[in-house]
């Protein structure tokens, strides 16, 4: 009989062990499904909605012989300034004129500033475009 009772103890402590372990383990596995969860959903929304904004925003720009690319930095008075690398709008220079293009729309762009140091360029169009990137578009000068 002594040998069954310890046996029975011996199992009872076994089984209140493992079903400690056992809620060990499921708390563990909540954690992780809640962890995978959210890893699901930020890869189910991703990068979709800013590449969707930022898509609305890109153009392309022919400027004489070159192509590129230009995104829409602010609007101002009902124009649309699009931002532009130096380099694309070389062939027609500050106050020449570029095509601006999205898709199968397109529409006339003055180029009304450059920087050959920094290669970028400002694209002045006369009507609203996508979406800026950004909506304020304050100038510092330094003091």
């Amino acid at each position: 009989m002594r040998g069954s009772r310890r046996e029975r103890r011996g199992l009872q402590q076994d089984v209140a062990d493992l079903k400690a372990r056992l809620g060990l383990l499921d708390a563990s596995n909540q954690r992780l499904k809640a962890q995978l969860a959210a890893q699901t959903k930020v890869e189910a929304n991703g990068l979709a909605p800013i590449a969707l904004r930022i898509l609305k925003s890109v153009y392309t720009i022919e400027a004489g012989s070159a192509l590129g690319s230009a995104w829409v930095a602010w609007r101002e008075n009902g124009n649309t300034y699009l931002i532009t690398a130096n380099h694309v709008i070389n062939d027609v220079g500050v106050g020449g004129t570029v095509t601006v293009k999205q898709k199968t729309s397109h529409w006339t762009g003055k180029v009304t500033r450059a920087d050959d140091t920094n290669d970028l360029a400002v694209i002045e169009v006369d009507r609203k475009l996508g979406a800026p990137l950004w909506q304020d578009a304050t100038v510092q000068t330094d003091p």
